[in-house]
């Protein structure tokens, strides 16, 4: 795996240094709790005989020390201990504008998450290192840190955020192309699935279909099912959001218009931003693609950027 020559004591340590860089995150899925154990069995298990035993076990355990609580007990090694000043460097010693940014590729990374959820935790984290950045007495410590002012501009941060609402059955070609293009305006899409309370079957196929295809699809969306109005939705959440609305057509447009004027009249502070679809989308919708596949007709082509397999409807 890796051409060991035993070099001299400071390149042995930056050798050592590369492989917790290259293994610490080798296995990474949100949401699960032992990435750290399997990342450093990954590398156990690449290494074989390529490296001394003392070594490999100075690696393993700096993979280890990369938890949550990790950071905040004491280093297995001193390669440890500088392997997390290295890993934590945009926090320790990075400019604000750098900071901004990569919260921005974090937010994104956990989109899954609602954002009360998100920044109730991500607060939480940054107060935790925060602490102890500024504590002259850890091994995370630096005089330079600008960590505070992040922190109050993250307390005091307006996301943008768009709720993409629709039946969605099936997500198509057509709803990807509004998606992406509101990727570029919004720094967060909720895809929101709307059911009608009075189809209770008809909405049980709607919520297996979301949760075991759409969340699969879209494992980094926010994806949700609303069984109320529109309106009552968007006045649930907790944060400012704007709704996505996606054009096909002039009749889209009319449609679109008179529901605005509904729900302008029960909620005057509604936003609404409407995204127009390529023109090779113009004539695609989910119910002409439920009747072509009634009728045995084939209507891969209008899903094919979003099924790998044909999911029974």
């Amino acid at each position: 795996m890796y051409d060991y020559d035993y070099p001299n004591e400071d390149e042995n340590e930056m050798n050592l240094l590369f492989m917790c860089a290259i293994f610490h995150d080798v296995m990474y899925d949100i949401g699960v709790s032992d990435n750290e154990q399997k990342s450093a069995d990954m590398f156990k298990e690449m290494c074989g005989d390529a490296m001394r035993n003392e070594d490999v076990k100075l690696v393993y355990d700096a993979i280890l020390d990369t938890t949550m609580d990790g950071y905040f007990r004491t280093p297995s090694s001193e390669v440890s201990a500088k392997f997390q000043r290295y890993d934590l460097l945009g926090l320790r010693n990075s400019s604000i504008a750098r900071m901004i940014e990569d919260e921005k590729k974090i937010f994104k990374e956990f989109g899954a998450a609602d954002y009360e959820l998100y920044k109730q935790k991500r607060e939480e984290i940054i107060v935790k290192f925060a602490g102890a950045i500024n504590d002259p007495n850890h091994h995370l410590y630096s005089e330079d840190s600008v960590i505070d002012q992040y922190l109050e501009w993250f307390r005091t941060r307006t996301p943008r955020i768009g709720v993409y609402a629709g039946t969605f059955y099936p997500m198509h070609n057509g709803h990807i192309d509004i998606i992406a293009k509101a990727e570029k305006v919004f720094d967060k899409v909720i895809i929101a699935l709307g059911v009608n309370p009075l189809k209770p079957d008809e909405n049980y196929k709607r919520k297996k279909y979301m949760n075991e295809f759409i969340r699969r699809q879209l494992p980094n969306y926010q994806v949700e099912m609303f069984k109320t109005t529109l309106v009552n939705y968007v006045r649930s959440k907790k944060y400012p959001v704007t709704v996505i609305k996606g054009l096909r057509n002039q009749q889209d447009f009319d449609n679109e218009k008179t529901q605005l004027r509904f729900m302008e009249d029960q909620f005057p502070a509604i936003n609404v931003m409407y995204i127009a679809c390529d023109r090779k989308f113009e004539h695609v919708s989910s119910s002409a693609i439920r009747a072509l596949r009634t009728f045995g007709e084939d209507a891969e082509k209008y899903t094919d950027h979003v099924e790998q397999t044909k999911y029974e409807l």
